[in-house]
């Protein structure tokens, strides 16, 4: 199983992905944690790496978790969903290859396990 630590940040009822390699596959931003890193500390960095944000321990909440299939369906993740009540400039760094709003209903391009969080957390962010 794959552990990630992600953001799920919604603003005007859409919901903030990123896309990696060229894909068509859009995620959360986060990625997975290391060995001995706390989730907290794992989306922090990883946020920084990708959006180039720097959110602090204080700005952050978890959500839930989710455990589904990989975009892919050959392995099972496990997400540590965050958010925050504010996020600022975003900016893709060497890590995403794009940024992008999505309704909660535009669903063609989502990991499956972003869309099942979805049923979750759009009441909740």
């Amino acid at each position: 199983m794959i552990r990630c630590a992600c953001l799920a940040y919604a603003q005007d009822n859409k919901i903030l992905l990123v896309r990696v390699r060229e894909n068509e596959t859009w995620y959360f931003p986060g990625g997975k944690i290391d060995e001995g890193e706390s989730p907290e500390t794992a989306l922090i960095r990883e946020i920084k790496e990708e959006l180039m944000v720097d959110l602090n321990y204080q700005e952050i909440k978890f959500v839930s978790e989710l455990v589904g299939p990989s975009h892919d369906y050959k392995d099972i993740v496990s997400l540590l969903i965050f958010t925050t009540d504010k996020l600022g400039f975003v900016h893709p760094s060497n890590e995403v290859n794009d940024v992008k709003w999505f309704g909660f209903d535009e669903t063609e391009y989502m990991a499956p396990a972003v869309i099942e969080s979805l049923r979750i957390i759009k009441n909740v962010i």
